[in-house]
């Protein structure tokens, strides 16, 4: 495809103001085209001008776009690579494709967990359990991303004997559910803040902590015995475990609803620490008619995945790999302790150092050719390397996490030291108020005085014709100025 003269000299054609990587990655699908001069905005901010109507919106003359020529932000994928694949195949949505790269990540490690797939690590025993949050703002599309998954599970032949479409009602029923299958149990929960409401209900009293505990756990879990009675119609039924349950979660959140509902034992009591989170971030794009997923493309990654299925077995890792992997160890470690909130990043370091070596025998699983069933993974530098660049980019999301201090009310409390932020001469208290007019008023004052109170916001007074204006600023801002730290406490 490519750009008429028409098209690039018209100035009244419709042009969308987007940063200039977005442009180069477009420009590249349009096979070389050179990207429009810059064309001035209102508020004189310089834009890369993309033309948008070919490829995006309804116009006559023109076609829907094909797939292979349809704007994306996913890179190329990699030949003979699942996880790139799918991610560029997928992107075809606003949600960034690291969303889809992480589906991708969890397809396969859920097909391999079924298999029995693991690693050892000296004296631990790593199975490939992985469990996956993707968080976004509310109606960001994720129970698409979860359709999209499920359907390429379904066409490879996995939906029936792997994927778990319910949440029990109980602590029993979950109990029952995971003793009763030995082939995996994967699980898609469309939305996780249901799920952490549900697990500290009455009905579930305990359940969380003795899910957790099957995380990469290889022990059978004991069996649940209840009343026998004098009766055999009175007596409940055991519940009996020939097998230690493989878990693997694809799990979904609005950001805001996720912080809700979190408790404080959640991350100090392990169950948080299990968790990947991979987060949508601000969007940075917008497709208003996507194409149709290619249904071609699907059924080529359907049958890669039945191919990653026929590996089993443990998984290897090099000597030369793992002498690397002490070096990246020590640095991470280093680098998890040196966190303003030690206290809670220590406990995900204690994961992180096994993820990263998860996401190794993900990578080479992706991109390996299987020649025969039950063929070994061995994992190469290539692997290695990819899971070493995606770990630091997870452990990044999380590191902005730890700052609200996993909790409702620290997700607020950064919310508003990231809108005082925004400018170094601070912000008024009108301008506040505005901007978080439509949070609870005693959850906004009361977080407003916590910050005040622990001087991570400051105040100043500005003056204007009536009434000095209330100035808020931070701490590193401030320079003195308030009467908190000497000054006359003029902005």
């Amino acid at each position: 495809m490519s750009i008429s003269p028409e098209h690039s000299n018209n100035p009244s054609r419709q042009y969308s103001p987007i940063n200039e990587l977005t442009s180069l990655i477009i420009r590249d699908y349009l096979e070389g085209t050179p990207v429009p001069e810059e064309v001035p905005v209102d508020d004189d901010a310089p834009r890369i001008a993309v033309p948008i109507p070919e490829l995006y919106t309804p116009c006559s003359g023109y076609d829907i776009p094909r797939s292979d020529s349809f704007p994306r932000f996913a890179p190329s994928p990699i030949p003979g690579d699942f996880i790139s694949k799918y991610s560029w195949w997928a992107d075809i949505v606003e949600l960034p494709w690291v969303l889809h790269e992480a589906v991708a990540i969890e397809l396969i490690a859920a097909i391999l967990n079924r298999n029995g797939v693991y690693l050892q690590n000296g004296g631990i025993w790593y199975a490939m359990d992985l469990w996956m949050a993707l968080l976004s703002a509310s109606g960001g599309g994720r129970s698409t991303i979860l359709k999209v998954a499920k359907d390429v599970l379904t066409e490879a032949g996995y939906d029936k004997n792997l994927v778990k479409n319910s949440f029990w009602g109980s602590a029993p029923a979950m109990q029952e559910g995971l003793s009763n299958n030995t082939e995996g149990h994967f699980y898609f929960w469309g939305e996780l803040s249901n799920v952490l409401k549900t697990f500290d209900s009455g009905l579930f009293i305990g359940a969380k902590e003795w899910f957790t505990d099957l995380y990469d756990n290889p022990t059978v879990p004991a069996a649940k015995v209840y009343r026998t009675g004098k009766k055999k119609k009175s007596a409940t039924a055991p519940i009996t475990f020939d097998h230690s349950p493989r878990i693997n979660i694809l799990a979904a959140s609005s950001e805001a609803w996720f912080y809700d509902h979190l408790s404080d034992s959640d991350s100090f009591g392990g169950w948080l620490p299990r968790w990947v989170f991979v987060s949508a971030g601000e969007n940075q794009r917008s497709v208003p008619r996507p194409i149709p997923h290619d249904p071609a493309m699907r059924s080529e990654l359907a049958q890669q995945l039945r191919r990653i299925g026929q590996l089993k077995g443990q998984a290897q890792i090099p000597e030369e790999i793992l002498k690397d992997y002490d070096l990246w160890y020590a640095s991470e470690q280093e680098r998890f302790k040196s966190h303003s909130r030690r206290d809670l990043a220590e406990p995900y370091f204690g994961r992180y150092r096994g993820i990263v070596l998860k996401l190794a025998v993900i990578y080479e699983a992706s991109s390996m050719v299987i020649e025969s069933e039950g063929m070994p993974i061995q994992v190469s530098w290539e692997s290695w390397d990819r899971a070493k660049q995606k770990c630091a980019e997870w452990s990044g999301n999380l590191f902005e996490m730890l700052k609200t201090g996993m909790s409702s009310i620290g997700q607020w409390q950064k919310k508003f030291l990231d809108y005082v932020g925004q400018s170094r001469e601070g912000v008024s208290q009108n301008d506040f108020t505005r901007a978080f007019q439509t949070v609870d008023p005693k959850i906004r004052e009361t977080n407003l005085y916590t910050l005040i109170k622990s001087r991570q916001i400051h105040q100043l007074k500005r003056k204007t014709k009536g009434k000095p204006a209330q100035i808020y600023i931070l701490e590193e801002s401030c320079r003195g100025r308030c009467e908190q730290c000497g000054g006359n406490g003029e902005a």
